[in-house]
């Protein structure tokens, strides 16, 4: 694709007017490198707005996605675009210099491939100028042509009334009936002392009402004379088909613990049975962590995980049944 270029004549302006709008104007033809226009074309400007120098901090940039015009002309205001960074109207324009550099892609995507900064130097700070000639026309004083402030009570508030209403709390008298009616208009400045100082001093000589019974039931606290109930925290969470005990150590099938387990079953007519399954569903367990036990039914033996799957081979017969280990099953890093 051939590298384009811009022949661009900016003009950057400010209506006059009473108040200076918070936009530039700014116009730009767009050429190929053979010096054609560009006619009719999408086209992506990016503005950035740069404080100090070009290689300065951006206090403003937003983005025009605008169409050339038969001449290859477009025509943008600055100030009204999509905004990206910053806020044109709150730009101190007297903290200068700024500088205005301009990305372009003539293609209307989001490669620019044109760039050109240029300094502004005067006209832009007609806004800063807006400001200052509003700030100098306070003083001394405002002249004030409202038609509508004109025809309204505001006009006529006086210094004197002013004066009035800063001290209409020092005296004032009374004269709504509807409130001289009502209790609040007998409320003393000891009445208010005394609602202050109500939480100080119980005046309540009933001991009765104040008594309550703390109940604990299960995992809640209640208490009576109506005060309601609250759930203590549990350490059992129940979420979906997964129950899980964030105590250190679980009992079952007797209140008491042991230290070096962090489960201990209690039983003289019971066992515990673990899982149950065929060599394929043994063999399709996802990730299995070393260590894992499982009951082959299959084999009808069982089967323990360390890197691999290793079956445990009984060696020895006790009592009525299938043969069993007469050792300890104990696992480690190397296995059972």
């Amino acid at each position: 694709m051939k590298n384009l270029y811009l022949i661009i004549f900016l003009f950057i302006g400010i209506a006059a007017s009473a108040q200076a709008p918070e936009k530039m104007s700014y116009q730009a033809v767009i050429r190929d490198v053979n010096g054609v226009i560009l006619k009719n074309q999408n086209v992506n400007i990016q503005f950035s707005i740069i404080q100090t120098s070009p290689a300065g901090t951006i206090v403003y940039r937003e983005d025009h996605r605008e169409i050339t015009n038969s001449n290859g002309l477009v025509s943008i205001y600055i100030g009204t675009g999509t905004v990206s960074s910053g806020n044109f109207s709150t730009i101190d324009w007297a903290s200068g210099p700024y500088f205005l550099q301009t990305d372009i892609d003539p293609t209307g995507g989001p490669n620019f491939v044109i760039t050109s900064t240029t300094e502004l130097v005067s006209v832009p700070y007609a806004l800063y100028a807006n400001k200052a000639e509003f700030a100098d026309s306070l003083i001394g004083g405002v002249n004030e042509t409202d038609p509508v402030f004109d025809a309204s009570i505001a006009k006529g508030i006086s210094t004197t009334d002013t004066a009035y209403w800063n001290g209409k709390l020092d005296g004032y008298t009374e004269t709504d009936p509807v409130f001289n009616q009502s209790v609040a208009s007998s409320i003393t400045a000891g009445d208010t002392a005394a609602w202050n100082n109500h939480l100080s001093v119980d005046l309540d000589t009933d001991a009765t009402n104040e008594l309550q019974t703390l109940t604990l039931r299960n995992d809640t606290v209640s208490l009576s004379l109506g005060g309601g109930e609250v759930a203590l925290p549990s350490n059992w969470e129940k979420t979906n088909n997964t129950i899980v005990n964030k105590s250190d150590y679980v009992a079952i099938g007797s209140n008491a613990t042991d230290s070096s387990a962090i489960v201990n079953i209690t039983s003289t007519n019971a066992g515990v049975l673990m899982p149950r399954m065929t060599t394929s569903q043994r063999e399709g367990i996802s990730s299995p962590g070393n260590g894992l036990l499982v009951f082959d039914i299959t084999t009808n033996s069982f089967w323990y995980y360390s890197s691999l799957w290793v079956e445990l081979i009984s060696t020895s017969s006790k009592g009525a049944g299938s043969p069993s280990s007469s050792k300890t099953l104990i696992y480690t890093t190397n296995g059972f």
